[in-house]
């Protein structure tokens, strides 16, 4: 699994608050289901992940994915 995230930030003003972010997930492996991969994203953003609740207080919160199939 990989995650990056890009943010936008306030043109003006200092300190420039982060106003939204993009996650991007990347899941690499054999087999891996993308409904089920989008449904652990969505518990994990909506539910689990204090981080995400942090963020989400500071703008707007978005992600996408990809499932990427390893060779064995």
């Amino acid at each position: 699994m990989r995650v990056s995230v890009d943010a936008e930030q306030a043109d003006d003003g200092w300190p420039r608050p982060y106003t939204s972010f993009h996650i991007h997930y990347q899941a690499t492996g054999v087999g891996l289901k993308p409904a089920e991969l989008e449904k652990a994203i969505k518990l994990s953003e909506e539910k689990y992940c204090s981080i995400s609740a942090t963020l989400k207080q500071a703008g707007a919160v978005t992600f996408d994915f990809e499932v990427i199939e390893a060779d064995l």
